[in-house]
């Protein structure tokens, strides 16, 4: 995968980490299916646009074979050549029909059937919260956790934090977080987010789905139930430990697809439900009267949130 990683480089030297990782994982993922007795990458299989097609729409969902479909035409800028160029522009219009047959099914502002079935109220968020801190509260004092005790605190802060009690649900950009303990950004990486324990601890979100668009988010901890609960946490890491969420198993950062199935994981346990962090940003905006606010309030919760204004009302808002 590495080989197809330097391609994609090549072609786009700006790319962001957690973009890059993507697209060569589809293109990867496609060269495995089309040439599984091939090792060395012959990108000549991208050419058949109906077999890719075909394959696409018989195993995956409009959105993941717009991602995926995205890596191919990314990749193809390597070609030059007229017929190139005219598969790319084919891959493209495919683009760009999934776009608008996308947009048709979420600007109605109604559930989809999978969200009906999987669907919970803010109280019912909140109850998983209450319940893994009665869980947790004894473990806080403790001076050595297990793994599963640890993990048991981790759940508590996630669910907490997708449950917009305190910093509004954000997409998986908690995945391979890191932790800057003397409260100095200064010279950070910006190809990582952050937990920043300065005096008054906040998020830092440097790597996120629209960063390009709309920069850096600094997102302020405000309860102070959270707040002390992270630097507990933090303290029972050990001074080591870099990443803030890990899989305490293996003692690895939590990856982007690993925390939602992560998150998945925690709210199945508690309400028997799916729910994954796109669901519940759903469920956090569907929550709010916007009809008492300010189109400055309005779009200052989408810009916490990660999205524009305009996606928060036509793909997150969810109307009974």
């Amino acid at each position: 995968m590495e080989s197809i990683k330097d391609m994609i480089k090549d072609i786009r030297p700006n790319i962001k980490d957690t973009s890059l990782d993507t697209y060569a994982r589809n293109i990867y993922r496609l060269h495995k299916h089309f040439k599984p007795d091939t090792k060395d990458i012959d990108l000549l299989f991208l050419f058949d646009i109906k077999g890719i097609m075909d394959y696409l729409n018989k195993n995956y969902k409009d959105n993941t074979k717009k991602n995926i479909i995205i890596s191919i035409t990314t990749i193809l800028d390597k070609d030059k050549s007229d017929k190139g160029k005219i598969l790319q522009m084919e891959y493209q219009n495919e683009v760009d029909r999934l776009v608008l047959k996308i947009n048709d099914n979420i600007t109605d502002n109604t559930k989809s059937d999978k969200q009906n079935i999987n669907w919970a109220d803010k109280k019912e968020i909140y109850s998983v919260v209450r319940q893994l801190k009665k869980i947790i509260t004894p473990l806080l004092n403790k001076e050595e956790l297990t793994r599963k005790e640890l993990d048991l605190i981790q759940q508590y802060i996630l669910a907490y934090l997708y449950s917009g009690k305190d910093i509004k649900p954000l997409r998986n950009d908690y995945a391979n977080m890191k932790i800057v303990r003397d409260g100095i950004v200064v010279d950070l990486d910006l190809n990582f987010n952050y937990l920043v324990l300065a005096k008054k601890p906040y998020f830092l979100i440097n790597q996120y789905k629209t960063s390009n668009r709309y920069g850096s988010l600094k997102l302020d901890i405000t309860t102070k139930e959270l707040k002390e609960t992270l630097i507990k946490y933090v303290s029972k890491l050990g001074d080591e430990q870099e990443y803030l969420f890990l899989n305490h198993t293996t003692a690895t950062p939590i990856t982007e697809n690993g925390l939602t199935k992560y998150i998945t994981k925690i709210f199945k346990k508690f309400l028997n439900k799916s729910i994954a962090p796109s669901l519940l940003r759903s469920i956090y905006i569907s929550s709010i009267d916007f009809s008492k606010m300010s189109y400055k309030t309005k779009s200052k919760i989408a810009r916490e949130m990660g999205h524009s204004f305009d996606t928060q009302q036509k793909h997150y808002l969810k109307i009974e």
